[in-house]
């Protein structure tokens, strides 16, 4: 890569998201999306032909050596996964990340492919969860949404 760029990347505020939690569940939930979430990020950094620095997670989107990280690089790619495979549910990414990036790239590609993924997982949680017993509510779906 001649002339790369530096990105420094960070996903939060990390303590108010976790503070929330009441249960063990919970707290690995929420750190398990934001390492997920970030795992977004770093996949369109790695996708237009940059190089995470910190972590080490990957030299380039054919080099990729985290569990998680190549589980979302195959799921963006159209790849099946081995739904028996449990080495993709451990939070292995932090939500803070440097990379080598191409001159000119822009960072909002990151910012919005974790904008995506959160509306897609609220929709499957939506849809899965939440649809039919927010009949039985009282303007769920408005608070849903908020």
């Amino acid at each position: 890569m001649s002339n790369p760029d530096i990105l420094n990347f960070s996903l939060g505020p990390v303590q108010g998201f976790i503070a929330r939690a009441r249960k063990t569940r919970d707290f690995w939930t929420g750190s398990f999306l934001l390492s997920y979430l970030a795992g977004q990020a770093m996949a369109v950094v790695l996708e237009n032909d940059g190089k995470l620095i910190l972590p080490a997670a990957a030299e380039g989107k054919g080099e990729v050596t985290d569990p998680l990280l190549q589980e979302i690089m195959d799921r963006r790619n159209g790849k099946e996964t081995n739904q028996n495979e449990r080495s993709s549910i451990v939070a292995t990414l932090p939500n803070r990340f440097r990379a080598e990036v191409p001159a000119g790239f822009d960072p909002t590609l990151c910012e919005q492919a974790i904008k995506d993924k959160w509306h897609e997982l609220a929709k499957i949680i939506w849809d899965r969860y939440l649809a039919e017993p927010a009949t039985l509510g009282n303007s769920t779906e408005i608070i849903w949404k908020r």
